[in-house]
């Protein structure tokens, strides 16, 4: 029989066939707990995204003269801290950067920065311009002097010649608080440190 042995494949057909056919041979279709298994990894990974959104941080986009020259009056993409007590105090500071929602308009959100926690005496308007701030706003140019009542803060934005602050709407609610901006993406990325300082006067004549 050693001659009927040269006419038989010694190989099946598969591993004889050239190896640029072997990708085109159709595969066994996924099974039913290969889907279920893929689709829950699927939901966990946009549950955390949602979760990771909501509690921890946002990519937001900022724009307008407001904020100058800390950010662009074009476009910048900040990172915001979603995680309320960072944004809470005694966590928050006077000189941190906020994005709240506008008193003014219901679905607007305002970046500005924090220039007043409760307690504070707060200065209405140190430009001594006058801009027509309703009752926020005396004779003397807005240079009155208030006390930011309790479970609230005063913002204003850097760039005060071009901006719609707590000079325009007076303070705002800890609860309008949305988050806390700690770093800007584009352009110059780096992170939005507090710029400013107490000042020590000590016993100095000024």
């Amino acid at each position: 029989m050693s001659w009927l042995r040269r006419f038989l494949p010694s190989r099946p057909l598969r591993s004889r066939l050239p190896l640029w056919t072997h990708r085109y041979v159709p595969s066994r279709p996924p099974t039913t707990r290969k889907l279920v298994h893929y689709s829950k990894r699927a939901v966990q990974f946009l549950g955390f995204l949602w979760l990771f959104e909501e509690w921890g941080a946002d990519v937001r986009l900022a724009w307008g003269a407001s904020m100058l020259p800390t950010l662009r009056h074009d476009t910048s993409i900040v990172l915001v801290s979603k995680y309320p007590p960072a944004f809470r105090p005694p966590n928050l500071k006077v000189g941190d950067l906020v994005v709240a929602q506008s008193p003014l308009k219901q679905h607007w959100q305002v970046l500005k920065r924090v220039v007043g926690l409760p307690g504070d005496t707060i200065c209405v308007d140190p430009s001594g311009a006058v801009r027509g701030h309703g009752g926020w706003e005396d004779g003397g140019g807005g240079r009155e002097h208030v006390v930011v009542p309790r479970g609230h803060v005063w913002l204003a934005g850097d760039n005060m010649s071009a901006s719609i602050d707590s000079r325009t709407f007076g303070p705002i609610s800890l609860a309008l608080l949305k988050g806390k901006v700690f770093y800007r993406i584009w352009p110059d990325p780096g992170p939005l440190e507090n710029t400013l300082r107490e000042l020590d006067t000590g016993d100095e004549d000024i």
